[in-house]
């Protein structure tokens, strides 16, 4: 029903949230109180979280246009989307991080599984479900958090600010001049501290090549350090790279 609308993780989500969803029910409920949203007004809330215009979500909803414009204003309805919001933000940030762990012996190298924060440890994950190109059906609201929360995590993670497909990820959430900038913020504030990193592996990787009593095993540890320096430079010339073009998108 919402396949031309919206696809993978996220259709997943509203498919899923719509199934569980339990109407509550009014019966013994005092007048006046609140007792929840009807089913109608759940599953447009599952659709704010999209980049459907209003009139869209009024016809898949199955509500008039003019219900759908004063739903949007009520704070249930509101509280309803941040929820939404919230409970979709750690699934998709898990999606990357396991997609990245699988797929790249780089990131891997840097970041394992096993360093996953809990809410991000899926356990169903599905290899092809997620595609970069559905972020063009997600709605400016969630695009904003997921931004937010990622750029959170390559706070923790400096790795994560030089790498490629966690930039990629980050422009494609930031659809807003403004976003953008805090992107590029980001990034080259990333790049320092891969910059240092490098210096560091090669100030200490120098000394024991050029000491003739060092060790077969230090000296392999020091050709190991060198190489990982060499990686970490290139992939700063690509994450540059994607940055660049990022910019170039939003001019």
């Amino acid at each position: 029903m919402i396949r031309v609308d919206v696809k993978g993780l996220l259709l997943r989500f509203i498919k899923e949230k719509r199934e569980s969803y339990v109407e509550p029910s009014r019966k013994g409920t005092p007048r006046g109180e609140i007792i929840g949203l009807s089913s109608e007004k759940y599953m447009a809330s599952l659709f704010m979280l999209t980049s459907m215009n209003l009139k869209r979500i009024s016809e898949r909803s199955k509500v008039s246009y003019g219900l759908i414009r004063k739903w949007r204003t009520e704070s249930p309805f509101k509280g309803q989307m941040e929820k939404h919001i919230m409970e979709f933000a750690p699934l998709f940030i898990g999606y990357q991080l396991k997609r990245w762990t699988k797929k790249d012996e780089v990131f891997r190298e840097y970041y394992g599984s096993t360093d996953f924060p809990p809410e991000y440890n899926l356990k169903d994950y599905e290899p092809n479900l997620f595609m970069d190109d559905e972020i063009k059906f997600y709605g400016s609201s969630l695009k904003k958090v997921l931004l937010e929360k990622i750029l959170m995590l390559g706070g923790e993670i400096p790795f994560l600010s030089v790498y490629p497909p966690f930039i990629n990820i980050c422009g494609l959430l930031a659809d807003e001049k403004g976003s953008r900038e805090r992107l590029l913020f980001k990034a080259l504030d990333g790049q320092q501290w891969g910059v240092g990193n490098i210096v560091d592996l090669i100030k200490m990787a120098v000394p024991i090549l050029r000491n003739p009593e060092s060790s077969e095993s230090d000296r392999d540890s020091a050709i190991g350090w060198l190489e990982g320096a060499m990686s970490a430079a290139t992939m700063q010339d690509r994450a540059i790279g994607e940055v660049r073009k990022i910019l170039e998108k939003s001019q």
